[in-house]
């Protein structure tokens, strides 16, 4: 399935209140597109409006709009460092993220 196609039924979800599917189709489109950005930050919108900030600052951690509050609940969640670096799929070219998040990674 198409990436559109796929962002089409996450909306759909959305506007459904199902959560839940939204962010399993966006966590399988990561895994295809792990170098996304916008997809990450989608997902990280998410989780912010469920609670959930551990997920939030995951999948915000490379991104501009992370929250210290965010990314001290991931770090909470997964005090290994290796283990939060491996959680975080990133599989791109660093020099295409901004100066912060490549100083957190």
């Amino acid at each position: 399935m198409a990436k559109a196609d796929v962002l089409a039924r996450v909306k759909q979800d959305l506007a459904l209140g199902h959560t839940y599917m939204a962010t399993q189709r966006l966590r399988t489109l990561i895994a295809i597109h792990s170098d996304d950005l916008e997809l990450r930050e989608m997902l990280a919108t998410i989780y912010r409006q469920t609670g959930n900030l551990a997920e939030a600052g995951r999948w915000s951690y490379l991104g501009a709009d992370v929250s210290p509050t965010e990314l001290a609940a991931f770090a909470r969640a997964n005090p290994d460092s290796w283990l939060r670096l491996r959680m975080l799929r990133w599989s791109g070219d660093e020099s295409g993220l901004r100066a912060g998040a490549r100083a957190r990674l």
